[in-house]
């Protein structure tokens, strides 16, 4: 991986990928895939990433990247109404990786959530729906909530009126009654205030619901992608996509994340199957998960995990040894 230190060549590298996205989005992903920002061009934040100054060190970061100082509008999403119901996200990008690891990942969240029929749900940051239709075909009763209302009208409409719908920032917007499960689906890390998000999970999850943390970008402490705790990513796709959108994308050490979320009063447990992104799961419940004789809880890293994804950790640290 090449690792882009001036912000000259990053625009280089912005450009050779919107010209390889002419001709794929596999051919996009895989330009993005093969650089990183270095960390080395911001200089280090500050010491604690709970403070109003790390935080502003992060707008700034994003600020240079993205060419504009953030605002919660950034997040606003602009697409064709028609095309898309036409062919959705995953299946608009005819990419039989992006739609066959999607697929995988959402059948591999409804499993590990093992939710009884008919449950609640409120899904946080549902973008297109590619998750929702899912659930809402189950049968389970699922509130969408997101900053965008053409995109929960769009979900409305991709799933028949099924739903129910809440618009607003996650952080503020009311939130009425309790919820078996809440969704994280590779939303949690657009919230620069995500740390009070946490916090209001208390309040609208039932007594013996969880909550629910996909494809979220948490990252080993060495992540050259997440050099902090907390951080605007560095990776290629992410640059781009602040460049290109405007969306604020963060990640999450796994240290800092199991810290955030245990001390809120959750305990963790970490489902991973390996093949991608979208099915590393995270479960926080008020209770320790009993869903395996083979399950165990890791006092120094503070969250529990069941055999296969032991197996799969190890098998992925053999590998990068013998690269």
């Amino acid at each position: 991986m090449e690792i882009v230190s001036t912000f000259e060549r990053v625009h280089q590298k912005l450009a050779e990928a919107q010209a390889q996205r002419q001709i794929s989005d596999d051919a996009l992903r895989g330009s993005l895939h093969s650089w990183c920002l270095s960390a080395d061009i911001f200089g280090p934040p500050p010491s604690d990433p709970f403070s109003d100054e790390y935080k502003a060190h992060q707008l700034e970061l994003y600020q240079q990247i993205a060419n504009k100082p953030y605002d919660l509008s950034n997040e606003e999403t602009v697409f064709d109404f028609d095309r898309e119901l036409e062919r959705p996200y995953p299946y608009g990008t005819q990419s039989a990786s992006t739609v066959g690891s999607s697929l995988i990942g959402y059948g591999w969240l409804i499993q590990k959530m093992n939710l009884p029929a008919g449950s609640t749900i409120l899904e946080i940051g549902s973008g297109y729906g590619p998750l929702t239709v899912h659930l809402a075909q189950m049968g389970y009763q699922v509130t969408c909530l997101d900053i965008s209302q053409p995109l929960l009208d769009f979900v409305k409409a991709r799933t028949g009126g099924q739903i129910e719908t809440i618009c607003g920032d996650m952080v503020t917007v009311p939130i009425n009654g309790r919820f078996d499960a809440v969704i994280f689906n590779a939303s949690l890390h657009h919230s620069l205030e995500h740390q009070s998000v946490i916090d209001r999970l208390e309040t609208i999850v039932a007594p013996e619901g969880v909550v629910v943390f996909m494809a979220e970008p948490i990252t080993n402490w060495w992540s050259k992608i997440v050099p902090h705790p907390w951080s605007v990513r560095l990776d290629g796709l992410s640059v781009w996509t602040m460049h290109q959108f405007g969306w604020l994308e963060l990640g999450f050490q796994k240290g800092y994340f199991v810290k955030l979320v245990t001390a809120a009063g959750w305990h963790l447990t970490h489902y991973n199957l390996g093949h991608a992104s979208q099915t590393d799961v995270w479960i926080a419940s008020r209770q320790k998960r009993r869903d395996s004789r083979l399950t165990w809880h890791s006092r120094l890293q503070g969250y529990s995990f069941p055999l296969d994804t032991a197996v799969i950790n190890i098998t992925h640290k053999v590998a990068n040894l013998l690269k």
